[in-house]
C-alpha cells in the first residue's frame, strides 16, 4: 500500500514488535504469544515475502524465533516500524461493508479469513486468488496458442 502512497497504520495492543511471534516467557495477561518451541508448519518459501527472500541458510522449516527476526529484519529494511503506533488496542471497528458488494484479491490465509468474515454481513463476497511469480530472471513474453 506504501508503494502506491495510501496512508498505512498498524495498531499493535503491546509495547513490543513482533505481535504473537514475540515470544516472552512472562505472564502477558490478556496477551496471546508463540510458545517457546514452535516451528512453522508452513515452508519458508511459502512464508518468504516475494520483495524479501528468506535467507538461504534457513532451514525449510523455522523456528519461531528465527521467523521472528525476519519479519524484524523486513520491517527494518522497508522502514515499516514508523507506521507501527505500539500500545494501541483497537476497542471499536466500523462496518463499512454491511449489504455492500464485496471483492477480496488474494485468496491465502488471511484473504480467505477476510471473506468469511465479510460473508456475515455482506451482500455479496467475491474472492479472486492471485499468483505470484518469484525469481524468474530474464523473463520472455510468451505467447501461448
Amino acid at each position: 500500500l506504501l508503494e502506491y502512497g495510501i496512508s498505512v497504520v498498524c495498531y499493535e495492543q503491546s509495547e513490543n514488535f513482533g505481535g504473537l511471534w514475540r515470544y516472552n516467557d512472562g505472564d502477558r495477561q490478556g496477551y496471546g504469544a508463540v510458545m517457546r518451541n514452535t516451528i512453522l508448519n508452513t515452508s519458508k518459501e511459502f512464508v518468504a515475502f516475494s520483495d524479501f527472500p528468506m535467507p538461504a541458510e534457513e532451514p525449510n522449516f523455522m523456528r519461531n524465533d528465527r521467523f521472528y527476526c525476519y519479519i524484524r529484519d523486513y520491517a527494518e529494511h522497508f522502514d515499516l516500524l514508523r507506521h507501527v503506533q505500539f500500545g494501541t488496542a483497537v476497542k471499536e471497528t466500523f462496518h463499512d461493508f454491511v449489504d455492500r458488494r464485496v471483492l477480496v484479491v488474494g485468496l491465502g490465509n488471511s484473504g480467505g479469513d477476510v471473506a468469511c468474515e465479510l460473508a456475515r454481513v455482506a451482500k455479496q463476497v467475491n474472492c479472486r486468488p492471485t499468483r505470484v511469480l518469484q525469481n524468474f530472471k530474464n523473463f520472455r513474453r510468451i505467447q501461448l496458442k
